[in-house]
């Protein structure tokens, strides 16, 4: 019988050992690795080719794990499992789209994380209940904006480009982000102006404020 092959990615090295305990059990489950940041994530999925990359989503020394699981995705044929103690809106949201198949936080029981593991390796998605509920609010709220922003033309990236200018992010935070260059991130702003009719990136940002806020079909093109 061929085992699911895990590589283990968390910069805690007591809550890593806990969590090899409990797989190490199951008889088919095999631990290829470990990992204490992203870079050596990113290399011993190069050397050893996991089926299934057990991650954690913030490290204190190194890019986040968002950008490295949307790395891995890229680069290999490996599925991600995040589980993290990070159960915000926007992680979960940032996980998915850096290519995840599924989300746990530590609090989850090891009867849970098994079926997550063997849910994912058979081709399916796993979220905790809590978190299937954020997926569900996030998708109908961007199904609504896409809907009011329609008369605007406005392409997906630059929806992701709008929601970043909402934050105050850089143009450089938000090209580490989608992993385009600056350059790439100012030509879609001038583009979302235009589009938009507004003079500035604090333009943009109420732009997306009202957009987000305003009831249904009450924000409309000029």
């Amino acid at each position: 019988m061929s085992k699911i092959s895990i590589l283990l990615v968390d910069d805690h090295q007591l809550f890593r050992f806990g969590i090899c305990q409990i797989l190490r059990k199951i008889d088919d489950f095999e631990i290829l690795g470990e990992a204490d940041s992203t870079e050596k994530a990113y290399t011993l999925c190069s050397s050893l080719n996991p089926d299934i990359v057990l991650m954690d989503i913030a490290f204190p020394k190194d890019d986040s794990g968002v950008s490295m699981a949307a790395q891995i995705k890229k680069s290999f044929r490996t599925k991600i499992l995040a589980l993290t103690s990070h159960n915000e809106d926007r992680y979960v949201v940032d996980m998915l789209r850096a290519g995840a198949s599924g989300y746990l936080v530590k609090n989850a029981s090891p009867d849970e994380l098994v079926r997550a593991i063997r849910a994912i390796y058979s081709g399916h998605s796993y979220f905790s209940q809590n978190i299937s509920k954020t997926i569900f609010q996030n998708s109908e709220k961007e199904r609504k904006l896409n809907s009011k922003l329609k008369d605007f033309s406005i392409t997906s990236r630059e929806l992701e480009i709008l929601k970043y200018v909402s934050d105050e992010m850089t143009n450089k935070e938000i090209a580490n982000e989608l992993f385009i260059s600056p350059r790439t991130v100012e030509t879609h702003k001038r583009n979302l102006m235009q589009k938009l009719k507004v003079k500035n990136v604090v333009g943009l940002a109420k732009f997306y404020f009202k957009i987000s806020y305003q009831p249904d079909n009450e924000y409309h093109a000029a």
